[in-house]
């Protein structure tokens, strides 16, 4: 079975915690959490993804404008990015 690494991005540790462990106790997912986007790009310079989950309400910066800074980049560029609120 392919397990599925997963970079899921959210301001709020005990909402990651919660989906982290739901998705992991099925098997088919390795979880990664990031709780900003500097985290987020800094993990992602030794860490490659199957999939971004990322919060669009971050008080931060713009999901969108994360978004497109990965999309500019060739190495990112494809990799699928959900939005979730």
């Amino acid at each position: 079975m392919e397990v599925l690494s997963l970079l899921f991005i959210d301001d709020y540790p005990d909402l990651m915690l919660l989906a982290q462990e739901y998705l992991e106790q099925r098997g088919k997912y390795q979880v990664v959490t990031a709780t900003s986007y500097e985290e987020a790009f800094s993990l992602l310079k030794s860490y490659f993804p199957s999939c971004l989950i990322c919060d669009i309400n971050s008080p931060v910066l713009s999901s969108y404008r994360f978004l497109k800074t990965l999309r500019e980049h060739p190495k990112y560029r494809l990799i699928p990015f959900l939005l979730m609120s």
